[in-house]
Formats: structure tokens, C-alpha cells, sequence
């Protein structure tokens, strides 16, 4: 006919592009229908909608199938609009796009019975879920009863639309309606059926770990993964984390767990918790099992000699070991006595004390740590008591020797010990008498002397030596000395 140009071409080159333009894509858009009823009369009103994730460009061009067949009336807009629908309307719908996959099929019918169980063509875990026993529409409706298998599950003398509950996966299944319809003057019963199918909202989650074997004072990073499904992409969760039955963390929006240092108490069965922030939809992962071995063993404590005397070289040893796979870790040991710390952090596992005194005595720990500070164990005490050092010997020396002396000569007179530390007083004294030359010495030996000796010097003497600190004292044998 003149006048008329063939669309047959147009479509083959849009056909073209679109099958040499997608190989490879995946992206997979998404039909939506409004209202969200799978089925609806004739007469009726319906919006299909390809929803593209990321959406494309204001230009896109979308392509429209219905069972298979492209929809030439529908071409290019994303939005398609069926007013008064008939039942050459119904069948299983999809789009695509230049850049795109083709979508899952959505399946709309259309019908012009007396009665339709309206249900939602998409319910997700968590949704309201509404049905509507509906009659056709223009047309009076009464007494509609909703049944799941032979069971009634609810009823309205007037109102055909029902909330069986909030959605959950065992509600899937066949469900069945009765309701009377006026037509002419008559009410007439009628039944109808549909299936409903509760998709899932989001995947069971997966608890995973950043290692599944950890040395003290890793990090560890614990993940619950799941996946929300398409069309509901948005929803927000929440997330929680659990060892051994134990709340670690409580709902929040993150899908992470962490821990900075590991330490042993955190091993262990971990499982996490996702759900809404409504909390209709709540799962709990599997569990995993994780496990911390110990980065070195807690110190022990060792000092040498076994029993320390005053004025002995005393070492105290700070002994960790290493873990196997660890064996190059740089660590740094400190020491404390009574609390205070008495040598700070090196790389030495040795205190050392050349010449112990009484005041070195007390409860000894020591700690040891990583150079970052990630890991630090501090051992048990132990109690160092420090022995009083003690003479055994006193022996006295005289010049002139023998103690054989004449009145005014000179008389010098040597006190020794055999052992010596610390401050001692050194005492020449005679026998049966309790005055006495006194002589504070930090040496092992004192040195009297009387410049003129008196006649009634003679007599029998003793070298008393005394600790100053424990007063414990140790006397020479009797000595004569002679006065001519």
C-alpha cells in the first residue's frame, strides 16, 4: 500500500544489535508488576517495569518478550503499561537491554472467571502476606473463605482480601478460596486456586576466617557472608557473632568480626547471626572451629646460685619458648622485684646482681612481650631471700710478735676475718672488762694500735667482729699480751 513502510527491517536490525551487543554480559535486569498480583481480570489494569541494576543510559533502548516472542509495541521504553487487559495479555514476560542478559520470566495471567485468589507474583521472607479472594470486578462478593490444603485459615463475610502472616519459607505451598459472586439478582459459589512460592531473602550465611589456624597475636577477622536477592538488594541486616555459644559482638551492620591480637581464649566454634532490622527474618550460619596456638610458652623464673648469700654473683633467668613456626620472633624480657621494676625491656632473659646484698632480697617476676607489644605474659613469682654473709674466723696478729711488749713501747695489734661483706665493727677488748676499742670497717681486716703501752696493759684479750646489719657477732681465741 502507498504511504506504508514495513517495520519488518527495523526489527531485524534491532535484533541484530541486541544479539552481537550482549554476548558475554551479566547483567540480567528484573521484571516488577504493579500491582504485585500474578494473576488479575480482564478489564484490568497493569505496569510491568525492567529494572536494571546499574541502570543504563537515559537513551537506553529496552526490548520486551512475551513467551519468547519480542513485543514490537513494546519497544524501547522500560516501562509498559497495560490498560484493560484481555487475555492475550497474559503469558510469561521478560526484557533486556542492549548491554544486557535476558530476565527471568514472569508469568501474568489474565483470566474472566467469576472468582481469583489474588496472590503476589513476588514474596520474600519477612513480607506481609496479603491474599485477595477476589470476584470479578463491577460484581457484588460475599463470604469468602481462604483454605490452605482442606484447612481453613481464615474468613470475612465482606472483605475477600486476607494477611495470612509474615512470610517464611514453610508457607509456600497450594492455597484455595471460596466466595460468592451476585450476578442477576443471585449469589453463586465459586472456588479458585493459586500457588504461592516464598522466595528467599537472603542466603543462609557463611561464617568464614581470615585463617582457620592462628599463632598469638595475629590478627583474625572473622566474615558472615550472605546474599540478598534481587529485588530486595536494599534491604538492610544485621549481623552478630558468636564462639562457643557466646555472644563476641553484638547485631550490628557490620559483617565483620576482629580481632587485633588473637589470644588463646580465642579459639573456638565460631557462628554468626543475620537478620533484618525488623527481626522477621533471623539465620545462623555453621560453625567453624579456629584455632590459637600459644606465640611462645609463659615464663619461668630461675636464679643461680639455688641459695644466695650476701655478696654473691646472683643471676635470675626469665625462660619462654617459642613456638616452631615462630622461632625468629624478636622478644624482650623485664624483671621486677616486689612489684617495682628493677631492669626494663631488653633482648637480654637475664637480671644479674654482682654482689647480692640483704636488700636484693624479695619476690622476683619477670614479663616478657613482643617488640610490638602485641603479646606480653608475665610468669609466676619467686621468692629470693638473700643469707646474711658471716665470719667464721677471727684471728688476731701482734707486732712485736708473741704479745711480749715493755711498758711505753709501741703495741699494733691486726683483727681479720676470713669471710667478709657489707660494714663491720671491729672490737679489742680484754677479757672480763666491757669497754672496748671499736673500729668500723668495710674490709676484712682492722688495725689497732697503742703508741705507748702502760704498765697495766697486760693481760688476756679478744677480737670481737660484728655484722652491722644483723648484729651477729664472732670472737678471736683468747689472746695474752705481756707488759715488762
Amino acid at each position: 500500500m502507498a504511504g506504508t513502510i514495513s517495520m519488518a527491517p527495523l526489527y531485524f536490525v534491532f535484533f541484530f544489535l541486541l544479539v552481537t551487543a550482549n554476548e558475554g554480559s551479566s547483567i540480567k535486569p528484573i521484571v516488577s508488576i504493579d500491582p504485585n498480583w500474578a494473576t488479575i481480570f480482564t478489564k484490568e489494569s497493569v505496569t510491568l517495569t525492567c529494572n536494571v541494576d546499574p541502570p543504563g543510559p537515559k537513551d537506553q533502548i529496552y526490548y520486551w518478550y512475551r513467551d519468547n516472542q519480542i513485543v514490537p509495541m513494546y519497544l524501547g521504553t522500560n516501562i509498559v503499561k497495560i490498560d484493560r487487559a484481555s487475555k492475550e495479555h497474559g503469558g510469561s514476560y521478560q526484557c533486556q537491554t542492549v548491554t544486557s542478559d535476558k530476565s527471568d520470566p514472569v508469568r501474568l495471567q489474565v483470566t474472566s472467571n467469576w472468582l481469583a485468589l489474588k496472590v503476589p507474583l513476588y514474596v520474600y521472607e519477612g513480607d506481609d502476606l496479603y491474599v485477595a479472594c477476589a470476584g470479578y470486578p463491577g460484581y457484588s462478593a460475599r463470604n469468602a473463605v481462604l483454605y490452605r490444603g482442606n484447612e481453613v485459615i481464615a474468613s470475612s463475610p465482606s472483605d475477600g482480601k486476607f494477611l495470612v502472616g509474615t512470610a517464611n519459607m514453610a508457607m509456600s505451598g497450594s492455597y484455595s478460596c471460596t466466595r460468592q459472586v451476585k450476578h442477576l439478582l443471585i449469589y453463586y459459589s465459586y472456588s479458585s486456586q493459586a500457588y504461592i512460592s516464598v522466595r528467599e531473602l537472603f542466603s543462609k550465611p557463611i561464617v568464614n576466617a581470615s585463617q582457620n589456624h592462628l599463632t598469638e597475636g595475629d590478627h583474625m577477622t572473622i566474615t558472615c557472608d550472605t546474599e540478598l536477592r534481587p529485588h530486595r538488594e536494599t534491604t538492610e541486616l544485621q549481623f552478630a557473632f558468636y564462639r562457643n555459644g557466646h555472644n563476641v559482638q553484638g547485631f550490628s551492620s557490620s559483617n565483620q568480626y576482629g580481632v587485633s591480637s588473637a589470644q588463646p581464649e580465642d579459639a573456638g566454634k565460631y557462628t554468626c547471626e543475620v537478620r533484618t532490622k525488623s527481626q522477621t527474618v533471623q539465620k545462623r550460619s555453621n560453625e567453624i572451629n579456629i584455632e590459637v596456638t600459644e606465640l611462645f610458652s609463659k615464663p619461668v623464673m630461675k636464679v643461680s646460685p639455688n641459695q644466695v648469700t650476701e655478696g654473691d654473683h646472683m643471676t635470675i633467668t626469665c625462660d619462654t619458648e617459642l613456638s616452631p613456626h615462630r622461632e625468629t620472633t624478636e622478644l624482650q624480657f623485664a624483671f621486677y622485684r616486689n612489684g617495682h621494676n628493677v631492669q626494663g625491656f631488653s633482648l637480654s632473659n637475664q637480671y644479674g646482681v654482682p654482689s647480692a646484698q640483704l636488700e636484693d632480697s624479695g619476690s622476683y617476676t619477670c614479663e616478657v612481650r613482643m617488640k610490638n607489644n602485641m603479646v606480653q605474659k608475665r610468669s609466676n613469682e619467686i621468692n629470693i631471700q638473700v643469707t646474711a654473709q658471716q665470719a667464721s674466723e677471727v684471728t688476731v696478729r701482734l707486732e712485736p710478735p708473741q704479745g711480749q711488749v715493755y711498758a711505753g713501747e709501741k703495741l699494733e695489734v691486726f683483727c681479720s676475718v676470713d669471710k667478709w661483706v657489707g660494714s663491720l665493727i671491729f672490737s679489742w677488748c680484754k677479757h672480763k672488762r666491757t669497754a672496748c676499742e671499736e673500729k668500723r670497717a668495710s674490709s676484712q681486716e682492722q688495725h689497732f694500735v697503742v703508741e705507748a703501752v702502760p704498765e697495766g696493759y697486760g693481760g688476756e684479750y679478744q677480737c670481737i667482729v660484728t655484722t652491722e646489719d644483723t648484729k651477729v657477732s664472732i670472737r678471736s681465741t683468747n689472746t695474752w699480751i705481756s707488759v715488762s
